[in-house]
């Protein structure tokens, strides 16, 4: 069984069949497992992402926007997943797929903002923002990134690479 936040595959299922126009038992049996591991994908995509960002798994399964995240990128897996049998164009599918949102998105419960309960950070990693850290770009004590023409003709900005 998969790990779940708001759904179960089978809802998950429904809302496929809703999606692609079709009734649920016109649907194929691949559908099933598709969906199943795509499902099973979002979750950890989604879990993944805000526990490194601070929120606990506590806060994740009462936010509101966790239904909707994991909802949208089971259906987006899904359909990217089945597109080659179905004809689905990945390009076009692009559009649907916001696990990069996820980065920088902020959590609330009904309205109001959560403040993430657990640390920031990747474990074994510490924090993703570090200012004390000796390894930063750019630089906080106001030199430039790089010494002056260290890359191509530069001034020290580091654009021309």
């Amino acid at each position: 069984m998969a790990l779940s936040l708001a759904y179960t595959d089978a809802q998950l299922l429904q809302d496929l069949a809703d999606e692609v126009k079709k009734t649920l038992g016109g649907l194929p049996d691949y559908w099933n497992r598709i969906v199943s591991q795509s499902h099973a994908w979002a979750v950890g995509r989604i879990v993944a992402s805000l526990v490194s960002r601070g929120y606990t798994y506590q806060q994740i399964l009462s936010a509101d926007q966790t239904p909707d995240y994991e909802r949208g990128l089971t259906l987006y897996m899904t359909l990217k997943r089945a597109g080659t049998v179905e004809g689905y164009k990945a390009d076009n599918l692009k559009a649907l797929d916001f696990s990069d949102d996820l980065k920088h998105d902020v959590l609330t419960v009904g309205g109001a903002f959560i403040v993430p309960g657990g640390s920031v950070g990747i474990p074994n990693t510490g924090l993703t923002n570090a200012p004390d850290d000796i390894f930063q770009y750019p630089p906080t004590n106001g030199d430039p990134p790089f010494p002056p023409g260290e890359f191509a003709n530069d001034q020290g900005e580091g654009s021309k690479w």
